[in-house]
């Protein structure tokens, strides 16, 4: 499903505690509920954003795409939510485990495909069967406006389920700093990278495959948003490369009239 471009996951991360990441999902198939194979983040009750090509099958299985469709049984995808762990064994999670949603519908942007997957337009709305139940441990992030100036963001995170740099499938939500590069003037491409640190030489905090869909957020005046959604990254994660996200302020207004969540500049200031 995903193979047809690079999906990732988190390298030389931070273990997750629970109630930190609580819009953190991961994407599953049906009786495979244990392993990760991409991500996503809660937007509100009922809708979580993802990346485009975890919900595509690409007919030729590379990129440029040049035949892509929707996943049509999307009964055959299940969203992991409200915990830190996908599974309590092998290895070990001491966290609280996740629950179990059923996806109702799904969006992609008719864009992603006809640029042949690899020109942009990376995203795509999930649509649950029936509400979350918001608490500690699941509740939605926030969304950037069209005008959000994301240097004004603090404290910049990357968080995801999956395997790490030596590709063992990790059981647990992990999460390292990242920082952001650069951003497209024209397209909705954001470039981040890990903020490397001198613990492990050989090792550097980063995405690696496996975790596409999952979120960097950053914080602002005491809320936390959704600053992009990963897409596209390095083969060889641990050494720390940088990475592509989509940037979700290009898609404000696209987001607020296919699920009524619609963030306005008053809201910021």
């Amino acid at each position: 499903m995903v193979d047809a471009i690079l999906a990732y996951k988190i390298s030389a991360g931070s273990a997750a505690q629970l109630g930190q990441f609580p819009w953190a999902v991961s994407l599953s198939l049906v009786n495979q509920e244990d392993f990760n194979y991409c991500g996503g983040s809660i937007i509100s009750k009922r809708h979580i954003l993802t990346a485009a090509h975890c919900l595509l099958i690409n007919q030729i299985i590379q990129i440029p795409c040049i035949s892509a469709i929707n996943l049509g049984a999307v009964a055959q995808i299940v969203v992991r939510y409200g915990g830190i762990c996908i599974r309590s064994y092998s290895p070990a999670c001491d966290g609280q485990l996740c629950m179990t949603a059923r996806i109702r519908k799904i969006a992609v942007h008719k864009g992603f495909v006809d640029t042949g997957c690899f020109g942009g337009y990376d995203f795509a709305i999930i649509e649950l069967q029936d509400d979350l139940t918001f608490g500690t441990a699941t509740s939605a992030i926030c969304l950037p406006n069209s005008t959000f100036n994301l240097n004004s963001t603090e404290n910049i995170l990357d968080y995801g389920f999956g395997e790490n740099e030596h590709g063992a499938s990790m059981s647990r939500l992990q999460y390292v700093s990242a920082k952001i590069i650069s951003e497209g003037i024209i397209d909705d491409v954001i470039e981040a990278g890990p903020i490397h640190t001198p613990r492990n030489r050989t090792v550097h905090p980063s995405t690696c495959p496996g975790d596409s869909g999952a979120g960097l957020q950053g914080s602002y005046k005491q809320r936390v948003f959704l600053l992009g959604i990963n897409s596209f990254g390095p083969k060889l994660c641990y050494v720390g490369s940088p990475y592509k996200l989509t940037d979700t302020r290009r898609y404000a207004q696209l987001i607020c009239h296919l699920t009524g969540i619609c963030y306005h500049l008053s809201s910021f200031t």
